[in-house]
């Protein structure tokens, strides 16, 4: 098999002829995105970086394939070959239907749109827990554990960040690290109590947030990146869920939580469970955000989008403050 140089290569293996050049895709994923048009319609062409666990691919589209029945879940294609995954020197490609609507839950906060959202994702949960589900700690709280030790070490050897861009990302940085000095401690509260504790878990997205849920009007059109897959508590997503919609409005997280309530049902401890996932995880964030800018010193091409995600994250934090 010859090796795979471009991706208008890439694509002619999946039988998809573009009309126009692939458009990139801006997001923070490992992933590079394109948005493939065609005279049959548009795609998504998706590019991971080979430092991305084969077996978490795989696995993501055993999942997507397992929720075919629900529309708001994207198709995936095959290449020639038959095969859904194309393997090159630096990349493993992807191809899916691009799913239609907007991720503009913040632009139109409307009640039947949090319903909905809180609802596709009941939907999608009642189909993957068909696959296996079992009893033990929570994944996600463990996530967390080993991002606590990795910042309190970092920190215990007196690292520090330097801002020294000057730009949006600094500023709303540099709020960042003042806030975790006084947050950090939180977490041990937050998260001690759930160490010990087996709950019900089985396939779940575990990344499930505002920019990954499309609408059409106040429908789900299309819930988006499944890159982060894994077996996980409920309770994980509907905190990234609800926590990135409403963030702190009680009232709107009653309201989501009986939406997907009605349809699969959730024990009282998972609701108390995604609510310390959902304040420990925006510690978290802020942390990891400083460690990828400061430490990692990754590249981010659009970095106003990192300002702006810096930003909300903080004006959280301080509400907390």
């Amino acid at each position: 098999m010859a090796a795979i140089t471009h991706i208008s290569d890439v694509l002619r293996r999946f039988g998809v002829h573009p009309t126009e050049q692939p458009v990139p895709s801006q997001g923070f994923s490992d992933a590079s995105i394109f948005r493939v048009r065609t005279h049959h319609g548009e795609f998504c062409l998706r590019a991971w970086p080979l430092y991305h666990p084969f077996s978490r691919i795989r696995f993501a589209q055993e999942l997507i394939i397992t929720a075919q029945e629900l529309s708001f879940v994207p198709r995936l294609l095959r290449s020639n070959d038959g095969a859904t995954i194309l393997n090159s020197v630096e990349r493993c490609w992807e191809l899916q239907t691009w799913m239609p609507g907007r991720a503009d839950f913040w632009q139109s906060p409307r009640t039947e749109r949090l319903q909905s959202a809180c609802q596709a994702l009941a939907r999608l949960h009642q189909v993957w827990e068909r696959k296996r589900v079992e009893s033990r700690v929570c994944g996600a709280l463990l996530r967390r554990a080993a991002r606590r030790a990795v910042w309190s070490q970092l920190c215990d050897s007196g690292w520090q960040p330097r801002f020294d861009a000057g730009d949006a990302v600094d500023y709303w940085a540099g709020r960042a690290w003042n806030l975790l000095s006084r947050l950090f401690h939180e977490l041990a509260e937050l998260l001690t109590p759930w160490e010990q504790e087996a709950v019900p878990v089985f396939p779940c997205l575990c990344d499930v947030w505002h920019d990954h849920v499309l609408f059409t009007g106040d429908e789900v059109s299309g819930i988006i990146d499944f890159g982060n897959v894994a077996i996980d508590s409920p309770a994980a997503d509907l905190a990234r869920l609800l926590g990135s919609l409403v963030e702190d409005d009680a009232e709107r997280w009653r309201q989501g939580v009986a939406a997907y309530a009605a349809v699969r049902p959730i024990m009282e401890r998972e609701i108390l469970l995604a609510k310390a996932l959902d304040k420990s995880g925006t510690i978290l964030a802020a942390a990891t955000w400083l460690k990828w800018l400061y430490w990692d010193k990754r590249p981010f091409e659009n970095r106003q989008s990192v300002a702006n995600r810096l930003e909300r994250i903080v004006r959280r934090l301080e509400r907390w403050t």
